[in-house]
Protein backbone atom coordinates (compact mmCIF):
# COMPACT_ATOMS: atom_id res chain seq x y z
CA UNK A 1 0.00 0.00 0.00
CA UNK A 2 2.45 2.52 0.82
CA UNK A 3 4.98 1.66 -2.06
CA UNK A 4 1.76 1.87 -4.36
CA UNK A 5 1.13 5.67 -2.72
CA UNK A 6 4.76 6.00 -3.29
CA UNK A 7 5.01 5.49 -6.71
CA UNK A 8 1.66 7.46 -7.68
CA UNK A 9 3.05 10.58 -5.79
CA UNK A 10 6.97 10.25 -8.13
CA UNK A 11 4.61 9.65 -11.18
CA UNK A 12 2.71 13.03 -10.43
CA UNK A 13 5.44 14.53 -9.17
CA UNK A 14 7.19 13.40 -12.78
CA UNK A 15 4.27 15.10 -14.93
CA UNK A 16 5.38 18.30 -13.29
CA UNK A 17 8.46 18.16 -15.03
CA UNK A 18 6.79 19.53 -18.54
CA UNK A 19 5.61 23.10 -16.62
CA UNK A 20 2.22 22.64 -17.86
CA UNK A 21 -0.05 22.65 -15.60
CA UNK A 22 -3.17 21.43 -15.22
CA UNK A 23 -6.35 23.34 -13.10
CA UNK A 24 -6.05 20.53 -10.60
CA UNK A 25 -2.17 20.36 -10.30
CA UNK A 26 -1.99 24.56 -9.90
CA UNK A 27 -4.78 24.58 -7.50
CA UNK A 28 -2.69 21.72 -5.81
CA UNK A 29 0.81 23.77 -5.85
CA UNK A 30 -0.91 26.99 -4.71
CA UNK A 31 -2.53 25.08 -1.42
CA UNK A 32 1.17 22.94 -0.83
CA UNK A 33 3.21 25.78 -1.22
CA UNK A 34 0.65 27.56 1.36
CA UNK A 35 0.81 25.03 3.84
CA UNK A 36 4.69 24.76 3.78
CA UNK A 37 4.81 28.71 4.17
CA UNK A 38 2.60 28.30 7.48
CA UNK A 39 4.52 25.29 8.88
CA UNK A 40 7.71 27.04 8.24
CA UNK A 41 6.24 30.67 9.50
CA UNK A 42 4.60 28.35 13.02
CA UNK A 43 7.89 26.69 13.50
CA UNK A 44 10.14 30.03 13.11
CA UNK A 45 11.80 30.79 16.76
CA UNK A 46 10.44 34.39 16.68
CA UNK A 47 11.75 34.94 20.26
CA UNK A 48 15.50 34.42 19.56
CA UNK A 49 15.19 37.42 17.19
CA UNK A 50 15.49 40.25 19.27
CA UNK A 51 18.94 41.94 18.54
CA UNK A 52 19.63 41.39 14.68
CA UNK A 53 22.09 43.36 12.38
CA UNK A 54 19.99 44.14 9.83
CA UNK A 55 22.44 44.64 6.99
CA UNK A 56 23.85 40.94 6.75
CA UNK A 57 20.30 39.54 7.58
CA UNK A 58 18.84 41.50 4.37
CA UNK A 59 21.84 40.28 2.26
CA UNK A 60 21.57 36.49 2.99
CA UNK A 61 17.51 36.51 2.39
CA UNK A 62 18.85 38.66 -0.98
CA UNK A 63 21.21 36.44 -1.94
CA UNK A 64 18.92 33.24 -1.51
CA UNK A 65 18.15 32.72 -5.27
CA UNK A 66 21.97 32.36 -6.17
CA UNK A 67 21.67 28.76 -5.01
CA UNK A 68 18.87 28.03 -7.47
CA UNK A 69 21.19 29.68 -10.12
CA UNK A 70 24.24 27.38 -9.44
CA UNK A 71 22.17 24.94 -9.10
CA UNK A 72 20.56 25.08 -12.35
CA UNK A 73 24.32 25.11 -14.04
CA UNK A 74 24.80 21.57 -12.27
CA UNK A 75 22.27 20.02 -13.59
CA UNK A 76 23.51 21.21 -17.37
CA UNK A 77 26.94 20.46 -16.64
CA UNK A 78 25.21 16.91 -15.35
CA UNK A 79 22.91 16.80 -18.29
CA UNK A 80 26.77 17.41 -20.46
CA UNK A 81 28.06 14.17 -18.93
CA UNK A 82 25.60 12.06 -21.37
CA UNK A 83 26.02 14.78 -23.83
CA UNK A 84 22.46 15.81 -23.73
CA UNK A 85 22.74 20.05 -23.75
CA UNK A 86 19.85 21.39 -21.78
CA UNK A 87 19.37 25.31 -22.55
CA UNK A 88 20.01 27.50 -19.50
CA UNK A 89 16.37 28.43 -19.04
CA UNK A 90 14.85 25.35 -19.24
CA UNK A 91 17.57 24.15 -16.52
CA UNK A 92 16.49 26.83 -14.26
CA UNK A 93 12.59 26.00 -14.50
CA UNK A 94 13.45 21.85 -14.15
CA UNK A 95 15.38 23.30 -10.90
CA UNK A 96 12.71 25.15 -9.87
CA UNK A 97 10.33 22.55 -9.80
CA UNK A 98 13.31 19.78 -8.43
CA UNK A 99 13.61 22.26 -5.76
CA UNK A 100 9.25 22.44 -5.16
CA UNK A 101 9.49 18.53 -4.91
CA UNK A 102 12.00 18.30 -2.38
CA UNK A 103 9.86 19.84 0.27
CA UNK A 104 7.76 16.15 -0.49
CA UNK A 105 8.80 13.31 1.73
CA UNK A 106 10.45 11.85 -1.58
CA UNK A 107 13.45 12.53 -3.64
CA UNK A 108 11.22 14.41 -5.61
CA UNK A 109 14.26 16.66 -7.31
CA UNK A 110 15.85 13.64 -8.89
CA UNK A 111 12.70 12.39 -9.99
CA UNK A 112 11.96 15.90 -11.78
CA UNK A 113 15.76 16.21 -13.09
CA UNK A 114 15.90 12.40 -14.10
CA UNK A 115 12.84 12.38 -15.95
CA UNK A 116 12.97 15.50 -17.50
CA UNK A 117 16.30 14.52 -19.30
CA UNK A 118 14.92 11.03 -20.21
CA UNK A 119 12.47 13.07 -22.40
CA UNK A 120 15.37 14.34 -24.16
CA UNK A 121 16.18 11.12 -24.69
CA UNK A 122 18.52 9.80 -21.91
CA UNK A 123 18.07 6.28 -20.85
CA UNK A 124 16.88 5.64 -17.16
CA UNK A 125 20.20 4.35 -15.96
CA UNK A 126 21.80 7.68 -17.62
CA UNK A 127 19.42 9.88 -16.33
CA UNK A 128 19.89 8.13 -12.54
CA UNK A 129 23.75 8.05 -13.28
CA UNK A 130 24.26 11.68 -13.78
CA UNK A 131 22.29 13.08 -11.71
CA UNK A 132 23.88 10.66 -8.72
CA UNK A 133 27.05 11.98 -9.88
CA UNK A 134 26.23 15.73 -9.52
CA UNK A 135 24.59 14.84 -5.97
CA UNK A 136 27.56 12.36 -4.72
CA UNK A 137 29.49 15.86 -5.86
CA UNK A 138 27.69 18.06 -3.74
CA UNK A 139 27.75 15.95 -0.57
CA UNK A 140 31.99 15.41 -0.74
CA UNK A 141 32.51 18.88 -1.34
CA UNK A 142 30.38 19.76 1.26
CA UNK A 143 31.77 17.69 3.70
CA UNK A 144 35.39 19.18 3.15
CA UNK A 145 33.97 22.25 4.50
CA UNK A 146 33.16 21.06 7.76
CA UNK A 147 36.69 19.11 8.33
CA UNK A 148 38.36 22.41 9.29
CA UNK A 149 36.04 23.52 11.74
CA UNK A 150 36.11 20.36 13.56
CA UNK A 151 39.89 20.08 13.88
CA UNK A 152 39.56 23.61 14.80
CA UNK A 153 37.80 21.97 18.11
CA UNK A 154 39.68 19.38 18.91
CA UNK A 155 37.32 16.93 17.07
CA UNK A 156 40.31 15.10 15.30
CA UNK A 157 38.54 11.58 14.89
CA UNK A 158 35.00 13.78 13.66
CA UNK A 159 37.02 15.17 10.95
CA UNK A 160 38.74 11.99 9.72
CA UNK A 161 35.47 10.26 9.59
CA UNK A 162 34.30 13.63 7.66
CA UNK A 163 37.01 13.58 5.64
CA UNK A 164 36.84 10.32 4.61
CA UNK A 165 33.35 10.28 3.72
CA UNK A 166 33.76 13.22 1.78
CA UNK A 167 36.38 11.27 -0.18
CA UNK A 168 34.19 8.49 -0.65
CA UNK A 169 31.31 10.29 -1.98
CA UNK A 170 34.03 12.86 -4.40
CA UNK A 171 35.56 9.11 -5.50
CA UNK A 172 32.25 7.61 -6.58
CA UNK A 173 31.07 10.46 -8.23
CA UNK A 174 34.09 10.69 -10.08
CA UNK A 175 33.50 7.00 -10.87
CA UNK A 176 30.46 6.83 -11.77
CA UNK A 177 30.91 9.44 -14.53
CA UNK A 178 33.51 7.38 -15.82
CA UNK A 179 30.88 4.56 -16.18
CA UNK A 180 28.67 6.90 -18.27
CA UNK A 181 31.42 7.75 -20.63
CA UNK A 182 31.85 10.98 -19.05
CA UNK A 183 35.53 12.74 -19.60
CA UNK A 184 37.35 14.02 -16.81
CA UNK A 185 36.92 17.42 -18.05
CA UNK A 186 32.96 16.78 -18.30
CA UNK A 187 33.35 15.74 -14.34
CA UNK A 188 35.68 18.84 -13.62
CA UNK A 189 32.43 21.05 -15.16
CA UNK A 190 30.18 18.74 -12.55
CA UNK A 191 32.31 19.00 -9.31
CA UNK A 192 32.49 23.00 -10.15
CA UNK A 193 29.46 23.67 -9.64
CA UNK A 194 29.06 22.06 -7.13
CA UNK A 195 32.06 23.60 -5.22
CA UNK A 196 30.07 27.01 -6.28
CA UNK A 197 26.90 25.83 -4.79
CA UNK A 198 28.79 24.84 -1.57
CA UNK A 199 29.87 28.77 -1.50
CA UNK A 200 26.97 30.19 -2.41
CA UNK A 201 25.01 28.29 0.60
CA UNK A 202 28.36 29.42 2.83
CA UNK A 203 27.92 33.13 2.33
CA UNK A 204 24.06 32.80 2.93
CA UNK A 205 25.12 30.97 6.28
CA UNK A 206 27.85 32.57 7.40
CA UNK A 207 25.89 36.35 6.90
CA UNK A 208 23.23 34.86 8.82
CA UNK A 209 25.67 33.74 11.40
CA UNK A 210 27.46 37.45 11.22
CA UNK A 211 23.35 38.93 11.64
CA UNK A 212 22.51 36.80 14.66
CA UNK A 213 25.77 38.67 16.53
CA UNK A 214 28.41 35.28 16.14
CA UNK A 215 31.89 35.70 14.73
CA UNK A 216 31.20 34.28 11.15
CA UNK A 217 34.72 33.82 10.20
CA UNK A 218 34.93 30.76 13.02
CA UNK A 219 33.49 27.37 13.40
CA UNK A 220 29.82 28.27 12.08
CA UNK A 221 31.53 27.17 8.45
CA UNK A 222 30.54 23.72 9.76
CA UNK A 223 27.23 24.65 9.34
CA UNK A 224 27.23 24.57 5.46
CA UNK A 225 27.54 20.26 5.53
CA UNK A 226 23.77 20.55 6.56
CA UNK A 227 22.18 21.26 2.97
CA UNK A 228 23.88 18.62 1.79
CA UNK A 229 23.45 16.34 4.55
CA UNK A 230 19.09 16.93 4.80
CA UNK A 231 19.06 16.23 1.16
CA UNK A 232 21.34 13.34 1.95
CA UNK A 233 18.42 11.96 3.89
CA UNK A 234 16.53 11.89 1.46
CA UNK A 235 13.00 10.48 2.30
CA UNK A 236 12.61 13.26 4.87
CA UNK A 237 10.16 16.01 3.86
CA UNK A 238 12.08 19.74 3.64
CA UNK A 239 9.18 20.73 4.76
CA UNK A 240 9.13 19.30 8.24
CA UNK A 241 12.33 20.63 9.52
CA UNK A 242 15.25 17.99 9.05
CA UNK A 243 17.75 20.88 8.01
CA UNK A 244 17.06 22.62 11.58
CA UNK A 245 17.34 19.44 13.61
CA UNK A 246 20.76 18.86 12.05
CA UNK A 247 21.95 22.62 11.95
CA UNK A 248 21.36 22.69 15.63
CA UNK A 249 23.45 18.94 16.49
CA UNK A 250 26.32 20.15 13.71
CA UNK A 251 26.18 23.40 15.70
CA UNK A 252 26.69 21.85 19.23
CA UNK A 253 29.88 20.18 17.97
CA UNK A 254 31.87 22.97 16.49
CA UNK A 255 31.40 24.60 20.32
CA UNK A 256 28.32 26.94 19.13
CA UNK A 257 24.54 26.99 20.50
CA UNK A 258 22.34 24.82 19.18
CA UNK A 259 19.91 27.85 18.98
CA UNK A 260 22.10 29.37 16.55
CA UNK A 261 22.36 26.57 13.90
CA UNK A 262 18.47 25.61 14.23
CA UNK A 263 17.77 29.32 13.67
CA UNK A 264 20.22 30.14 10.75
CA UNK A 265 18.24 27.10 9.07
CA UNK A 266 15.17 27.90 9.64
CA UNK A 267 15.71 31.32 8.18
CA UNK A 268 17.27 30.07 5.07
CA UNK A 269 14.48 27.55 4.76
CA UNK A 270 11.60 30.35 4.76
CA UNK A 271 13.92 31.88 2.53
CA UNK A 272 14.16 28.99 0.73
CA UNK A 273 9.83 28.52 0.43
CA UNK A 274 9.29 31.91 -0.80
CA UNK A 275 11.71 31.63 -3.64
CA UNK A 276 10.77 28.61 -4.80
CA UNK A 277 7.17 29.26 -4.34
CA UNK A 278 7.61 32.54 -6.43
CA UNK A 279 9.69 30.86 -8.83
CA UNK A 280 7.57 27.80 -9.74
CA UNK A 281 4.51 29.91 -9.98
CA UNK A 282 5.87 32.84 -11.92
CA UNK A 283 8.59 30.84 -14.18
CA UNK A 284 7.21 27.46 -14.61
CA UNK A 285 3.84 27.84 -15.89
CA UNK A 286 1.77 28.56 -13.05
CA UNK A 287 1.00 32.31 -14.33
CA UNK A 288 0.34 31.37 -17.68
CA UNK A 289 -2.28 28.49 -15.80
CA UNK A 290 -3.80 31.05 -13.47
CA UNK A 291 -4.46 33.39 -16.05
CA UNK A 292 -5.99 30.85 -18.60
CA UNK A 293 -8.23 30.07 -15.33
CA UNK A 294 -8.99 33.54 -15.07
CA UNK A 295 -9.58 33.89 -19.09
CA UNK A 296 -12.24 30.39 -18.66
CA UNK A 297 -13.94 31.95 -15.83
CA UNK A 298 -14.64 35.12 -17.60
CA UNK A 299 -15.89 33.55 -20.69
CA UNK A 300 -18.39 31.33 -18.49
CA UNK A 301 -19.29 34.69 -16.85
CA UNK A 302 -20.48 35.97 -19.74
CA UNK A 303 -22.27 33.14 -21.92
CA UNK A 304 -23.97 32.64 -18.62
Amino acid sequence: MVMRLLTTLLARIGTLRNYRFSPAQFVGLVVAFGLFFILAVVRFPTDQMADVRLVPGVAAVVLAPTTILVNAAGYRAQAGLINIDVPYREALRTTLIGSAANLLPVPGAAVVRSGALVDRGATLKQAGGSTAVGALSWLGWSLFVAVPPLLSVGGGATAGLVAAAGILAIGFSLGMALRLGASLAGWGLVALTSVGLVVALAVRYLLLVWALGFDPTGTAVALVAVGALSSAAGFFPGGIGIRELLAGATATIVDLPAELGFLVAAIDDLAYVVITMVGVLGFCGGWSTFRALWRDRAVLEGES
